[in-house]
């Protein structure tokens, strides 16, 4: 009855927006017209309105409008023609049409594209001016129309006509639809008649007929796309008079399609009403049929009170069972629709009773008790079942009521274990409208696992948009974290279900509130699920990731939902580290744990913290390699991969801020102190800074990290540093010994570039210019303080690192192994990458210009394990010493602690160093040839360092040239002997060398000709120095000596302060004693023979001054049988005792000298004898007494000094003082042959000291 009277409405709305759209038209042409179409049509712009051909005449007075058409989007009119009746409109104040007649009028209804639902035309508020009454007013109309709905690629398409006359007080009103198909008596009929009698007392008499026969009706058109398409049989007759009313209706609605239960079911109605005055009675019976016309269900009879002056309804049924909801569903309702759906799985169950009704002006109004209610769980609905129920409704807005009935109430569909609650009462509000159903209920629950829980549902489920929205919120005022397992859904992933219920071990929760919604949209079938819980913790045991320590004694907050957790902690203990505040976030969709942690703590703590929690995998970054002490506040942020299969990689960002800490890197020893600032640690394994600031061996260090410029798939960090360099910081990277050839202080600087992991290297470079550090190694290894020399190192820290140094000349390419042993290769000016290392442990190769060993300084501690070396091809053109330069030299060779293959070669040198397995070491030299060179450095070498670098060893010397200032050669024959250090002291035994006609040999039997005692810094030198004729010997060394022998030899046992390289000739002791026999003076001059015999102590000034004529005894051919010295030495002064005096014998003369000389003052003082024979005659004598000797004693010497018969000799005696150029001599006495003791002898006071010339 409603969709017919919906249709009906339908085509009456369509004549009464003809009517309005008319009656607009007249009233603006009654006083507009003739000439204003185009005002017209703007009026109507905003309702979409198009007017055209419009044109008005006059009949007498009424105006008569014609118009060819109107035009709407939903609809169209044409040939259109209304005549106006001017005085009745007058009379009745608005318009009265005589005629109204429509040639034509097409209908398209909007509709809605998503569900096909029919929405009548609507027009703006001008055209709502009573149309209704103008119709019923007007006398005649005639209307032609037609529609076409298309929907869900269906049209359909009907026809109609609307008669209307008006003879008297007779109104006849004829309305037929009928549709186009196949079916020709499918339509809808309407007759109206009204007509009136009497005069005084005026009755009206109406009847109203309708007769629908097989008319479809689609429900969807109207929004109830739940419903099968159904077809509509009709009888209504109603008759009524001015106080009276009789109606009775009969109507048959039978489905289209088959329903659930497989069978057509149609519903059957009959509707009796009465009225009288004000008042009417209705009863509806209705019931369901099958399509044998036979009984299925009776549907309890509803009655109606209806007031119509008050416009007040009541009503009332009897008892309803709600499984007559499933059967009325079943038969009509589509199976795969929502409202079928949910009808047939809740399957209400239970009686209604005691219904009843109230509609007024106000709205609808309701009270009803369901009893032994059930409902079944679906969806979002949970199983409810109940004794008793009270529903009271107003409008829209429903409540019920179970407070004095128990009920049980279980929820199956979103908890890991089903919730089921045992209610004490109940209350709920619902809302009930054409749209939606929207339910709200609140109650106390006990749980299955005791809790007492307050409980609160919500339901809204929209028909029209078939969606479902669900929510409830249980609170409990307190539980514990193993319960917490029974409130989590089971829609999460069981990876979150199982890190929820390892991680968290113990521990109380209160004010815990859970909320649950969940939507379902059934047009696309998406589900969409919320959950929440919050609640408060206190000491709270839990485990963030496998095996990390645990927190302890956590307190905070706790909130989750369906996409995630949040955890606020206020406390708790992780790792002896107390944690100011934590933020724990787990997404369930990232299978995430994100951590936010605040702490201030110990550097300790915070070090043994992050090797247990194993943040990487790296091998070249372990935190426990590293020790701190210190303060330090820290914020982490670190991403917890869940799942033992997730690819997720694990992430942190660590902000660490430094107070005065202390790091300490015990693999390397490595420590900083004081080290203040920010610190970030960003994974994969990077890090970064500000501006850092500590000591590193007690020297201000300034560092920044930052990740690098250039990162590779390994994430790096940049560290750039700038301190001071040291000898300790030498010493403790590359070892004492190159500690200990550093001097002075440096600023270096540069940056650690660090990849931290297994597969990939990090990276060292260091820079500086090394001013103000001195490097003792040969200049230009080497270099003084004052000097720059920019070096760069760079380091590649990988599983054995590789050194590449860039110093001057210098390049090497160095390794170490994973002992620490360095190896590697060293190019001066040469490229080292293109050396092969092959088996040896260096490679040395190159050319060097200037080599000094000025700045040599050596270790004292030498090395038994030395590696082994290849020396390609070392060039140096200037190698200098302050002893032997060497240019033009070219090293190759290998050496090792068990073999030496060395060869040099230069202009000045050449020679080889060999050494076989378990031999002494030999160093064999072919060629040594010394030029003397204007000019030497100043510098001596710290030779005293170099012996105990010095191995055991033979040594051969082939040839020594010395060439002089004018280029001659001299040589110096050939040497051998033999290298030792023994307690600190070099020791050259068993040496022998033939130098030209001199010989060189041990002094005593223990062959320790050289030793040099680097503890008290002093040289020995114990040898014999022999050969034959002592004339040719002497001119090897630069002396003009003409004296014949046959042979000569000289015992030196002396000393000085040095190494043997600072023998200085004024600066040594000891003695030297030399002996010549049997030779003979080459030269008989006086002065010059007497200074080249006695040159050996350079006296011959002195003899010069005797009163004694020397020219026969020095004439050539002299014979002397012996000559003897034995002097001693003590720095600059030379000592002749008068036990051994110098003395020259022959067979015929004797002179003897003692005393001392010194040639730093060039001072002598001493005194001479001078045996001759006794077999001269008187002059002789006389000569003497009268003081002058020298005559008489050439002219005696002339005639006897070779002559046999001279049986005695006579002695002359002389002292001596003054200088050795400018001698005092005093004759003393004769037939004396007494020398005084060196501590006798006295020197004369007029004497004067030798000037700085004659010192040089």
């Amino acid at each position: 009855m409603k969709t017919f009277v919906r249709m009906t409405g339908l085509c009456v709305v369509v004549v009464v927006v003809l009517f309005a759209v008319i009656i607009n038209v007249a009233r603006i042409v009654s006083i507009f017209a003739p000439n204003f179409v185009d005002s017209i049509n703007r009026h109507f712009e905003q309702s979409d309105i198009t007017i055209s051909g419009l044109t008005v005449r006059w009949s007498g007075f009424d105006p008569i409008i014609e118009l060819d058409s109107i035009q709407h989007p939903h609809f169209s009119i044409n040939d259109i023609k209304a005549e106006v009746d001017l005085f009745r409109s007058i009379a009745r104040n608005q318009l009265v049409f005589g005629v109204v007649h429509i040639e034509s009028l097409d209908v398209q209804p909007p509709q809605d594209s998503r569900d096909c639902s029919l929405d009548s035309p609507s027009f703006s508020s001008g055209l709502d001016f009573g149309a209704f009454a103008m119709l019923l007013e007007s006398r005649t109309v005639d209307v032609q129309f037609g529609s076409s709905i298309h929907c869900r690629e269906r049209e359909y398409k009907h026809i109609g006509t609307l008669h209307k006359r008006t003879i008297g007080s007779r109104v006849d009103v004829s309305l037929v639809v009928t549709q186009i198909s196949d079916c020709d008596d499918c339509a809808i009929k309407l007759s109206y008649v009204q007509y009136g009698s009497g005069l005084l007392s005026r009755k009206v008499d109406r009847e109203l007929d309708v007769s629908v026969n097989e008319f479809p009706l689609l429900p969807y058109l109207f929004g109830f796309d739940f419903l099968n398409e159904l077809l509509v049989d009709l009888e209504l007759r109603w008759r009524s008079t001015n106080d009276t009313g009789v109606g009775k209706a009969k109507v048959a609605i039978v489905p289209q399609t088959v329903g659930g239960q497989g069978s057509p079911t149609s519903l059957v109605a009959e509707v009796q009403t009465n009225c009288l005055h004000d008042h009417c009675q209705s009863e509806l019976a209705s019931s369901l049929m099958n399509s044998k016309l036979e009984l299925v269900s009776v549907i309890p009879s509803i009655f109606f009170h209806f007031d119509t002056q008050r416009q007040h309804l009541l009503g009332r049924s009897g008892s309803v069972p709600l499984s007559l909801v499933t059967e009325i569903m079943d038969s009509f309702g589509k199976p795969d629709g929502e409202i079928y759906n949910w009808t047939n799985s809740l399957s209400p169950q239970g009686t209604v009773e005691q219904f009843h009704v109230l509609m007024d002006q106000e709205g609808f109004a309701y009270r009803a008790f369901v009893s032994d209610f059930f409902l079944h769980s679906f969806s979002n609905i949970p199983m409810i079942s109940t004794e008793r129920v009270e529903i009271v409704g107003f409008n829209r807005v429903h409540i019920f009521n179970v407070d004095d009935s128990p009920t049980d109430l279980t929820l199956t569909r979103w908890f890991t274990d089903p919730w089921s609650f045992a209610t004490t009462n109940l209350t709920g509000v619902m809302e009930f409208g054409e749209e939606a159903l929207a339910l709200m209920t609140t109650g106390n629950a006990t749980l299955s696992n005791g809790d007492q829980v307050s409980v609160s549902f919500g339901l809204r489920h929209e028909f029209w948009r078939a969606t479902t929205d669900f929510g409830t919120i249980v609170e409990l005022s307190s539980t514990t974290v193993d319960q917490l397992a029974n409130y989590l859904p089971n829609t999460l992933p069981e990876t979150v279900v199982r890190y929820i219920q390892n991680s968290l071990k113990q521990g109380g929760l209160s004010d815990v509130a859970f909320t649950i919604h969940r939507s379902n949209a059934n047009l696309n079938r998406a589900q969409v699920l919320s959950y929440g819980v919050q609640g408060v913790f206190e000491e709270l045991d839990m485990h963030y990731y496998l095996d990390w320590p645990p927190l302890f004694d956590a307190s905070g907050t706790i909130s989750f939902n369906q996409d995630a957790i949040r955890a606020q902690l206020r406390a708790g203990e992780l790792g002896f580290n107390l944690l100011d505040s934590t933020e724990l976030y787990f997404p369930f969709a990232e299978s995430v744990v994100h951590l936010s942690v605040h702490s201030d703590t110990s550097a300790e703590h915070l070090l043994n913290l992050l090797n247990a929690l194993e943040l990487h995998d790296s091998k070249l970054f372990d935190w426990s390699d590293i020790t701190g002490a210190g303060s330090v506040s820290v914020e982490a942020n670190l991403d917890i991969p869940i799942g033992d299969t997730n690819p997720t990689p694990f992430t942190c960002d660590i902000v660490t801020v430094l107070s005065d800490v202390t790091l300490t890197h015990e693999p390397l020893s490595l420590t900083l102190t004081e080290l203040t600032g920010d610190l970030e640690f960003t994974s994969p394994n990077s890090l970064s800074s500000g501006l850092l600031s500590a000591k590193f061996f007690d020297q201000p260090i300034s560092l920044h990290l930052r990740p690098s410029e250039n990162p590779t798939e390994a994430v790096s960090t940049h560290v750039d540093f700038r301190s001071s360099l040291t000898p300790a910081t030498v010493s403790h990277f590359l070892g004492p010994v190159f500690g200990k050839m550093v001097t002075g202080e440096t600023e270096v600087y540069g940056y650690f570039e660090t990849t931290i992991q297994a597969d990939t290297s990090s990276r060292v470079v260091l820079e500086s210019d090394l001013q103000g550090m001195g490097v003792q190694l040969p200049i230009p290894i080497g270099k003084l303080k004052e000097e720059s020399k920019p070096t760069t190192v760079d380091i590649l820290l990988h599983e054995t690192p590789i050194f590449e140094v860039h110093s001057g000349e210098l390049r090497a390419h160095i390794t170490s192994d994973e002992l620490g042993s360095l190896k590697g290769k060293i190019g001066f000016n040469v490229d080292p990458i293109d050396l092969e290392l092959a088996e040896y442990d260096w490679v040395i190769a190159g050319e060097i210009d200037r080599l000094d060993l000025s700045t040599l300084q050596l270790n004292d501690t030498g090395t038994d394990d030395f590696p082994l070396v290849r020396i390609q091809e070392l060039k140096i053109v200037d190698l200098l010493n302050p002893s032997f330069p060497l240019t033009n030299s070219t090293m190759f060779g290998e050496l090792s602690s068990a073999t030496v293959q060395l060869t040099l070669h230069s202009d000045e040198l050449d020679a080889m160093l060999s050494k076989t397995q378990d031999e002494r070491l030999n160093l064999s030299i072919s060629k040594l040839h010394h030029k003397k060179r204007d000019t030497v450095s100043s510098t001596p070498i710290a030779y005293s360092q170099l012996v105990n670098w010095i191995p055991s060893m033979d040594v051969v010397v082939e040839q020594i040239l010395h060439v002089d200032e004018q280029g001659q050669q001299i040589d110096f024959g050939t040497w051998s002997g033999s290298v030792e250090v023994r307690n600190q002291s070099f020791v050259v035994t068993d040496l022998t060398a033939t130098i030209q006609n001199l010989n060189i040999k041990p002094l005593n039997s223990q062959s320790e000709v050289l030793v040099w005692d680097t503890n008290h810094g002093t040289t020995t030198f114990s040898g014999v120095l022999f050969g034959e004729n002592l004339i040719d010997s002497l001119q090897q060394f630069e002396i003009d000596g003409e004296v014949e022998s046959r042979n000569f030899e000289i015992k030196t046992d002396i000393e000085w302060q040095g190494s043997p390289f600072d023998f200085k000739s004024l600066h040594v002791n000891g003695t030297i004693e030399a002996k010549i026999e049997r030779g003979r003076f080459a030269e008989a001059d006086v002065g010059i023979g007497a200074r080249r015999i006695t040159s050996l102590l350079n006296i011959a000034p002195i003899i010069q001054q005797l009163r004694v004529d020397f020219r026969n005894l020095f004439q050539e051919g002299f014979i002397f049988d012996r000559v003897f010295l034995k002097a001693y030495v003590d720095e600059a002064v030379i000592s002749v005792t008068n036990e051994t005096p110098f003395e020259i014998e022959s067979r015929s003369s004797d002179i003897l000298f003692s005393g001392t000389v010194n040639f730093d003052t060039q001072a002598v003082q001493g005194e001479i004898v001078v045996r001759l024979p006794l077999s001269g005659s008187l002059p002789f004598y006389v000569a003497i007494v009268t003081g002058n000797p020298t005559l008489v004693l050439g002219t005696w010497l002339g005639k006897t000094v070779f002559a046999d018969q001279i049986d005695r000799i006579a002695s002359h005696k002389y002292r001596v003082s003054g200088t050795i150029d400018n001698p005092y001599v005093e004759f003393v006495g004769l037939f004396t042959d007494e020398l005084s003791s060196v501590e006798n002898v006295t020197p004369n006071d007029t004497s004067e000291s030798a000037t700085e010339e004659e010192k040089k």
